[in-house]
């Protein structure tokens, strides 16, 4: 009897053995097309992949999947657009646990291997990404309670592009790599990221706000309450040299968000604060030469309710004291940088709210350059004053800074201004309770840049006085 038994269990196994091996191999196609179909027909676009490989031994116990060359479509615009494009999607799910109906799903690994990701927002209702059909519906969508976990989620070697054509700005993102988790238990996430990228940039119609910026991340998220409260634990970020920690709350309730935010950059280098200048963080900037110290710490906390009926609180603070930075092989750098800024609010109709520049200063050659700012009233009716001072020529300063390839900045500045102004005194007209006293004089100025109509101001002088305003031998050419 026993020896019957054991017959029979072997038996069991090696058909159960056989049906593992052969399902994959001879059903594949069939599966591949209805997977193409069943997606497909719910999408305004297409999905298309050159090979479908489904496995139970290359990652036993779990069910692989493997995408060759997969490839997303969008019909979303006038035009056929490429939304997505990789070389290799493969998925690893613990089959026993799908086939015994478990109430957790547990996915060993999602790998993406050289993505290409296109996103085009074409206006406020449209963009290239939003392919599902019957997606404008404002039904509330129903969330899973099922457990599960992604344990190992990797992207090597991507890269994402995205282009908002009503405000003309462009993101590209290039050399992404990313390794990361996700656990969801009883509704509630808890996900863990690390990210790094070799170049973003972003621009602004001609205007370049990062250009090829290298970023790294590293951060620890709980989602709860059906993700309307993210706990944010210990986490960093890096932008080219500078080093940013952060750990807080953000919790949504209907229109509002309760912040409460804590980050503090544990550099001490002035050069780290100089990377994430645009253009400075250059091939060579690692070895260039550089000295002074720097702080930056802040929070933020509060409830934020739009259209001015709350403000969170705020208090931030920036010093910089005996910064100097020069490039390699340059013979000219920036020295003698001292900064102070501060921002504070305590208040929830930001009555008290105020940004000061208590001390800018900084001496490029032999030009000294100092500048001191306070506003306040920052809601109701922002108020500034401050002053300016310097002298500056323009050929130093792009003999010292990179300039975009191309560009022509030459002439030389001189400026002294004081002024303290309301914003309600120029929506109204009254000048009068302006005030503008001092000078600025233009010499020789050119600044051509590719793309931009060129600006030459061979001369001018600007006399600012309490009560009125004189320009005196200018002579603009465009």
């Amino acid at each position: 009897m026993k020896k019957r038994f054991f017959i029979f269990l072997a038996g069991a196994f090696v058909i159960i053995l056989a049906a593992a091996v052969a399902i994959p191999f001879f059903f594949s196609d069939a599966v591949a097309a209805k997977v193409k179909n069943s997606i497909n027909s719910n999408i305004n676009g297409k999905l298309d992949f050159s090979d479908f490989k489904l496995s139970l031994f290359s990652d036993f116990p779990y069910l692989s999947l493997h995408l060759e060359n997969p490839a997303c479509y969008s019909f979303v615009g006038s035009d056929t657009t490429e939304l997505f494009r990789s070389k290799s999607v493969r998925v690893s799910v613990n089959a026993w646990n799908v086939l015994l109906g478990k109430e957790k799903l547990v996915v060993k690994g999602l790998y993406i291997e050289s993505a290409m990701v296109n996103l085009v927002q074409y206006d406020s209702l449209h963009a290239n990404y939003m392919l599902i059909n019957g997606a404008e519906s404002t039904a509330e969508p129903k969330s899973s309670m099922m457990d599960f976990s992604l344990e190992d989620f990797t992207i090597v070697g991507s890269s994402i592009r995205w282009e908002s054509m009503p405000d003309n700005i462009l993101l590209v993102v290039r050399g992404l790599n990313h390794t990361g988790s996700i656990a969801q238990i009883s509704g509630d996430q808890e996900v863990h990221s690390e990210l790094k990228i070799d170049s973003f940039t972003v621009t602004s119609g001609l205007f370049t706000i990062l250009n090829e910026a290298k970023i790294a991340s590293d951060s620890h998220i709980k989602i709860k309450d059906q993700g309307t409260r993210y706990d944010i634990g210990d986490s960093k970020i890096q932008l080219n040299s500078f080093l940013l920690k952060y750990q807080g709350s953000v919790e949504m309730k209907g229109d509002s968000l309760l912040l409460g935010l804590r980050f503090e950059s544990p550099g001490t280098q002035f050069k780290e604060l100089f990377s994430l200048l645009p253009n400075a963080y250059t091939a060579d900037f690692e070895r260039a030469v550089s000295s002074g110290s720097f702080s930056f710490k802040g929070a933020v906390d509060g409830l934020y309710l739009p259209d001015g009926r709350s403000y969170p609180g705020w208090n931030v603070a920036i010093g910089v004291d005996e910064g100097a930075f020069i490039y390699p092989g340059k013979s000219m750098g920036i020295s003698n940088v001292k900064v102070r800024v501060l921002s504070r609010n305590t208040q929830r109709d930001m009555s008290d709210a105020f940004i000061s520049v208590d001390t800018a200063v900084f001496l490029l050659n032999r030009d000294l350059v100092t500048a001191r700012l306070y506003a306040d009233k920052l809601a109701a009716d922002p108020h500034f004053r401050g002053d300016i001072n310097g002298r500056l020529d323009l050929v130093h300063f792009g003999e010292f800074y990179p300039l975009d390839p191309g560009t022509v900045l030459e002439g030389r500045l001189d400026l002294d201004l004081k002024f303290d102004a309301r914003q309600s005194a120029i929506e109204l007209e009254r000048y009068n309770e302006l005030l503008f006293h001092g000078f600025l004089k233009c010499n020789g100025i050119r600044y051509t840049q590719p793309g931009m109509p060129a600006l030459s101001v061979p001369v001018a002088q600007v006399d600012f006085q309490p009560s009125k305003l004189s320009i005196d031998n200018a002579n603009l050419i465009f």
